[in-house]
């Protein structure tokens, strides 16, 4: 429980090994590296990139990355079903 605690979750190569060595799923992070990168530049840099220049994310930016994101959750999703198998999907619960 500690250790799930102190992980980055928006860290793939902290979370991806949790995922793919304890359920056997890749989550395969690769589309997210320039929202990660942002996120990081606003939080890290106060809103700026290396470059010194502002950091602007549009209404677009937003629903588009929102977007995403359900696409790969629902995608995970599905792929720990199939990891699971019906029988590790009904004890869950």
């Amino acid at each position: 429980k500690a250790h799930l605690q102190r992980v980055v979750w928006h860290r793939a190569d902290s979370v991806g090994p949790l995922f793919k060595y304890g359920l056997g799923v890749d989550l395969g992070f690769k589309g997210f590296d320039a929202a990660i990168q942002k996120r990081h530049d606003i939080v890290h840099r106060s809103g700026h990139d290396v470059a010194g220049e502002a950091i602007a994310i549009t209404d677009g930016d937003v629903t588009g990355l929102a977007d995403q994101v359900l696409a790969f959750a629902n995608d995970v999703d599905v792929r720990i079903a199939g990891a699971l198998g019906p029988e590790g999907i009904a004890a869950l619960g």
